[in-house]
């Protein structure tokens, strides 16, 4: 007769990335009353998001927390991009400029075509 191998949950991360793992299930019981069904599952869960988190600590406590926050998501997404203003330009939430679209397609299409940027001087409006 074979015995029944006994897993345990392996924490990738801290003590807060548990908590925060913790406030998940919870939150999932609260949601649709869902249980793992075990060690396995709920390690696969985990696995996901420290794959979506790149291995990052933060990163996939943030992931956890914005599947909480959404209340009615039940799986783990890659984390949106909030745009914020920072003196009067929007921003991403790690403060990054949100890259302009429009001067981007001018920026490609100078490129592509060999064409330089202007001047900021005006230089290229004076008579030869």
């Amino acid at each position: 007769m074979q015995k029944k191998q006994q897993f345990q949950l392996v924490n990738p991360f801290s003590d807060e990335f548990l908590q925060t793992w913790e406030l998940y299930k919870a939150y999932r019981i609260e949601l649709d009353g869902f249980k793992f069904k075990g060690v396995i599952s709920e390690q696969m869960a985990i696995k996901k998001v420290v794959e979506l988190s790149g291995g990052d600590e933060e990163r996939a406590i943030r992931i956890v927390e914005q599947t909480i926050s959404s209340g009615k998501w039940m799986g783990f997404y890659p984390l949106h991009q909030t745009k914020y203003k920072e003196n009067g330009k929007s921003t991403t939430k790690n403060g990054q400029p949100k890259p302009d679209l429009r001067n981007e397609a001018i920026e490609e299409f100078n490129r592509r075509n060999g064409i330089g940027g202007q001047q900021t001087d005006n230089s290229h409006l004076k008579a030869v």
